[in-house]
C-alpha cells in the first residue's frame, strides 16, 4: 500500500489600475491571495484513488464586492484487472465566475459566484486482442449566482459516449491495393 500527502500554500500580491475595464473614474485596487492546497493518494496493484483540495482566500483594496473564497473538491478513483479499466470521479468547484458582455462591449459588468459539480465514470475493457470496448458518462451542473440581487441561472449538461478499438494493419503488397 502506497500513501502520500502534499500539502502547500502560496501567497499572492496584486496591483490593478483598471480591474473592471471601465473608463468612468475608479481607484486602484489592491489584492492579497492565500491558497491553501492539499493532494491525498492511495494506491496498491489493482486500484487508486487521489483526492485534491485547494482554497482561494481573496482580499481586496479600493473596490467594494471583489472580496471572494473559492474552494475545489476533486476525487478520482481507479480499479484495473486483467481486462478491465473502471474510473470514477467528481469535482466540486465554488469560485467567482467574470459576468460579463463580450459579445457587445468587451466590459466585465459584475462578478458571479459559480458552483460547479461534475461527476461521472468510464469502463474500459479488451475482449479480444484486437477488441475492446469503452464507455464513458459525465454529468455536469453549473449555477452561476449574483449574492446582491437573488438571482441564479443553472446550466445542466450530461453526456454519454461508447467505442469500439478494432485495431488493424496494413501491409503493401509488391506495389499493389491496400489489404486488410
Amino acid at each position: 500500500m502506497e500513501y502520500t500527502a502534499l500539502p502547500s500554500v502560496s501567497v499572492r500580491e496584486e496591483v490593478n489600475d483598471n480591474l473592471l475595464m471601465t473608463s468612468q473614474p475608479h481607484d486602484t485596487v489592491w489584492g492579497s491571495h492565500l491558497i491553501p492546497s492539499l493532494r491525498l493518494s492511495a494506491a496498491m496493484e489493482r486500484w487508486r484513488v487521489d483526492g485534491n483540495f485547494w482554497a482561494n482566500l481573496s482580499r481586496y483594496v479600493g473596490e467594494e464586492g471583489l472580496d471572494m473564497n473559492e474552494a475545489s473538491l476533486k476525487l478520482s478513483s481507479e480499479y484495473r484487472t486483467e481486462r478491465n479499466l473502471w474510473r470514477l470521479f467528481g469535482e466540486v468547484i465554488r469560485d467567482a465566475a467574470w459576468k460579463s458582455e463580450l459579445l457587445e462591449t468587451g466590459v466585465i459588468l459584475a462578478i458571479q459566484r459559480r458552483n460547479v459539480g461534475v461527476f461521472g465514470g468510464s469502463w474500459s475493457g479488451t475482449l479480444t486482442e484486437r477488441i475492446t470496448l469503452m464507455g464513458e458518462i459525465e454529468y455536469r451542473e453549473t449555477r452561476y449566482s449574483d449574492d446582491r440581487e437573488g438571482g441564479f441561472l443553472i446550466m445542466k449538461s450530461f453526456w454519454e459516449r461508447s467505442r469500439r478499438s478494432i485495431p488493424f494493419r496494413r501491409k503493401i503488397n509488391s506495389g499493389r491495393a491496400l489489404s486488410f
